[in-house]
């Protein structure tokens, strides 16, 4: 759908290239040109590493230099996806996926009205495999990740509303094993 965007999978970690900017470059601590972003907040943590999102709402797709909105990392354009606010509507959806080399997905999304004016989207996923590799000295890992993220919406009065988004999440690999990532964001 967006001419010039190409979005490929290297041990786990997803590469875009915008208009032939981009850069293969995905170990810890390297800067992508083409940064990915969740409701406009950077994955530094993970480093554009596929994360499983439950519901998105929009994916917008910048071209060219973001500096100036996003920072000094974004040269080639920027992805932010956006997922549903809160709303005073309960909601729920739940997938379970299996495959082979025993891997068991579980994404699961819930939105809940708490009271009026006050609501919270949480989503979740759980995703394991066993390794496609043998060792003959000893046992092989297997690879997993998982994570949460949630939003919490207060819309005070009809013009001032504030939001509160949270997500942790931890992935180990064949090649990259990362900390528990925390992120905090107010708006």
């Amino acid at each position: 759908i967006t001419p010039g965007l190409t979005i490929t999978n290297s041990a786990g970690y997803s590469l875009a290239y915008l208009r032939g900017v981009g850069t293969d470059a995905f170990l810890p601590g390297a800067d992508s040109s083409v940064p990915f972003y969740i409701d406009g907040v950077a994955l530094i943590g993970s480093q554009g590493s596929e994360d499983t999102l439950g519901r998105v709402k929009r994916v917008e797709v910048l071209k060219g230099p973001q500096g100036t909105l996003f920072g000094r990392n974004a040269t080639g354009g920027a992805i932010n996806i956006i997922t549903p606010d809160p709303t005073d509507d309960f909601t729920a959806d739940l997938k379970l996926e299996y495959a082979d080399y025993g891997e068991k997905n579980i994404i699961g999304f819930v939105n809940i009205p708490i009271i009026d004016g006050l609501a919270m989207t949480l989503s979740g996923f759980d995703t394991k495999r066993d390794n496609y590799i043998s060792n003959t000295d000893g046992p092989v890992i297997d690879i997993y990740s998982k994570g949460l993220r949630g939003k919490l919406r207060w819309d005070i009065t009809d013009n001032v509303a504030v939001t509160l988004t949270a997500s942790k999440g931890e992935t180990l690999s064949l090649i990259h094993i990362s900390e528990p990532t925390r992120l905090l964001s107010i708006s």
